[in-house]
């Protein structure tokens, strides 16, 4: 394995649709094979138990938000991604990049920096009303990482023209 490409960003600013951009490129244009894990299916999974019906309306985001972070995140601190660590190990040789949507807090990050390569990139969409509530916009989950340094800002302008090139970039 060669990169991971670990993304931060609010709920709703294009983190899914930079992930597409990145596998299109990485793919068509080197020819290298790219996987896409997601620490949120695994909280989606878990809120489907809990009776959520999958849509990410103000009680399916507080749900997620609570499941994500005050059960998952306060039972078992660390499980997602010490699980993303030791799957990672497990397939080293499988995967030229990984990308990893949603990194929410920075003792995740630092736990994936210390144990490999990685770029850390945050997806911004300016002036966008995600429809989060004050106390969604406010949780823990939205905000933690908000003063990190990132190696890259992308500003999500929701033009696939101009976000193709700066994955590119």
């Amino acid at each position: 394995m060669k990169k991971i490409f670990i993304l931060n960003g609010s709920g709703g600013v294009g983190k899914d649709t930079f992930v597409y951009c990145v596998k299109d490129y990485v793919i068509r244009i080197k020819g290298k094979y790219v996987e896409h894990i997601s620490s949120v299916s695994e909280v989606k999974k878990k809120a489907k138990q809990l009776g959520w019906d999958g849509e990410k309306d103000e009680k399916g985001r507080t749900l997620l938000q609570y499941v994500g972070t005050d059960i998952i995140g306060t039972k078992r601190p660390g499980y997602w991604v010490m699980f993303i660590v030791d799957l990672l190990r497990l397939f080293e040789n499988e995967w030229d990049y990984v990308i990893i949507p949603d990194c929410r807090y920075p003792i995740e990050y630092e736990t994936m920096r210390n144990n490999f390569d990685t770029t850390l990139i945050r997806v911004e969409r300016p002036y966008f009303d995600n429809g989060l509530t004050e106390a969604q916009k406010n949780h823990p989950s939205e905000v933690a990482m908000d003063n990190y340094a990132f190696e890259y800002i992308i500003e999500n302008k929701w033009d696939m023209g101009i976000l193709k090139n700066k994955v590119k970039r």
